[in-house]
């Protein structure tokens, strides 16, 4: 976008949304839809500033199958129209619509439907609430002030001098500027609501800065600038800052590195998987102890099925009761917790990682579970059946 428009020192703000964010390197090099996500909304500025509303809405359509997080395009459609109300005086109602129905037939033409459209209601109404009501995963909590401040140093700069940079006079131009800090900010205020947003903010930042940017660059050209010491001075403070954002580049990754390598082996659960697999039937439901586990217990077997996955919100929305019992069985809270699981959750076996010694305490003391594999990372446990009852004479 920043080359397609001609603004200036494109190798600059490119070395800026590599330096951006320590945290937004970290979620972007993972295996997940974000990545695609954040070349989608760009491709879809694009369009908009192009005004190809038909590929627009084709691209609104695709979204809504690639991601929960198809707001966003919405949003830009909307913002953009703000921006073009403010710049020309004029209602830019078409990218709308077009965003509109493609949304409304991606949702409807959809191999899910009508259940992705109570899911998506379901996942809305659980992660509006101020307060969860179950402990959920990392990515929905805000991080820490002072580490999101200083993690994101460059983000927060360029933020700040894309506000100021913002011109009031009419210019060509100006609704792309409007856009941006319209869009910007409201993905900065949803990172300080929910560090998931990190993947998106940092990146418009820049991108905001850099539009914001433009006029200025445009009127005050290094060449223009009167008095060859005051050039000089003005070229040495653009490298100076130039090397300042690599050195935060070089730290990021550094950073970025080191938690990358302190995430969990991803062969760690192989062994129980493919025990797993070779001594149950196919689609028998395994009761994991942790919810945050089953995408890799997805990756390594499709074979059975697991009790809660991907969010542990989704058992509370089905069955509350039913959802705090599992928590209780799995801090090892309940004294004898096999019946429970074969009565109540319809497991016949059990998946934990080695760090749940409460539960396999609990779980193994009175033998009506058995482990049936163990390995440093890993246990599989099987419920054992209670011996028939014998019929006396009377």
């Amino acid at each position: 976008l920043v080359s397609w428009e001609r603004v200036r020192y494109p190798s600059f703000w490119f070395l800026g949304l590599l330096a951006c964010s320590a945290p937004y390197l970290f979620r972007l090099s993972l295996p997940r839809a974000p990545s695609v996500t954040i070349v989608t909304l760009c491709l879809a500025l694009w369009l908009l500033w192009t005004r190809r509303t038909i590929w627009l809405g084709v691209l609104a359509f695709a979204l809504v199958w690639m991601y929960s997080l198809f707001p966003l395009i919405g949003v830009l459609a909307g913002f953009w129209a703000i921006g073009v109300f403010i710049e020309e005086r004029r209602i830019e109602w078409k990218p709308v619509v077009a965003v509109t129905v493609g949304v409304v037939v991606g949702l409807i033409v959809n191999p899910y439907f009508p259940e992705n459209l109570y899911l998506f209601a379901a996942h809305v109404l659980m992660k509006t609430k101020e307060d969860f009501e179950i402990g959920v995963g990392n990515e929905w909590y805000p991080y820490e002030t002072w580490y999101l401040f200083t993690s994101s140093a460059v983000a927060f700069v360029a933020q700040a001098v894309g506000y100021v940079a913002t011109q009031r006079g009419e210019r060509e131009g100006r609704a792309r500027t409007i856009t941006l800090l319209l869009f910007s900010t409201l993905l900065l205020v949803l990172t300080f609501k929910s560090r998931r947003f990190i993947e998106y903010w940092p990146a418009f930042a820049v991108l905001f800065a850099a539009f914001a940017m433009r006029p200025h660059l445009d009127r005050w050209p290094l060449a223009s600038i009167p008095g060859v010491w005051v050039r000089r001075s003005v070229a040495a403070a653009g490298v100076a800052l130039t090397l300042a954002i690599f050195a935060i580049l070089v730290q990021n990754v550094r950073v970025t590195r080191a938690t990358v390598s302190g995430e969990t082996n991803p062969y760690a659960y192989v062994g129980g998987t493919e025990w797993l697999k070779a001594n149950t039937p196919e689609g028998a439901l395994v009761f994991n102890t942790d919810w945050d586990d089953f995408p890799m217990l997805f990756h390594h077997d499709t074979h059975n099925v697991y009790t809660s996955g991907l969010d542990p919100t989704y058992l509370l929305y089905a069955d509350p009761e039913l959802s705090r019992l599992y928590v209780d069985i799995t801090l090892g809270k309940q004294d004898d917790p096999a019946p429970l699981i074969r009565d109540r959750f319809g497991a016949k076996w059990a998946f934990t990682d080695s760090g749940h010694r409460d539960f396999l305490r609990e779980a193994t003391k009175d033998g009506k579970m058995r482990i049936v594999y163990e390995d440093d990372d890993c246990v599989v446990l099987e419920v054992v059946d209670p011996p028939p009852a014998v019929e006396t004479e009377g």
